[in-house]
């Protein structure tokens, strides 16, 4: 039986404190401190699956940016990299399909980490929320 684990976009954590994070419009609003800084990580903590659900099949990411693109997700599972795909090149809403057996829950935490790049100090980046399904 499927199962989803997801947390709403205002749980984003950034890397350091590369960017400005801030809650506006029921979002989570993430943007570069200055010019200096464009490039970087956030990172979702998600709830553990439902009980029997172990395999991820999708990581489903509802967000959109202002002159911002996610070049990669990576699934970790506690502190180990379970599955990342890069080069995606996206300015919206994505879903990135998990081949079986690429990322199988064990136990620990769980978080999607997002690679995002601005292309200046004015762009930003909205997220509505991040989901793993399960098998």
């Amino acid at each position: 039986m499927p199962g989803t684990a997801a947390a709403h976009g205002v749980a984003v954590i950034a890397e350091d404190s590369c960017f400005n994070v801030k809650v506006h419009n029921g979002v989570g609003l993430v943007a570069p401190k200055n010019n200096n800084e464009l490039v970087g990580r956030v990172y979702f903590p998600l709830p553990c699956p439902p009980a029997g659900c172990t395999k991820v099949n999708k990581i489903k990411i509802d967000w959109s940016g202002q002159t911002a693109i996610v070049d990669a997700v990576t699934i970790l599972f506690g502190d180990t990299r379970k599955f990342t795909k890069n080069e995606l090149q996206v300015t919206g809403n994505f879903n990135v399909p998990v081949g079986s057996g690429q990322a199988t829950h064990d136990g620990r935490g769980i978080a999607v980490e997002v690679y995002i790049y601005f292309q200046n100090v004015y762009s930003n980046a909205s997220f509505k929320s991040v989901s793993l399904i399960f098998d």
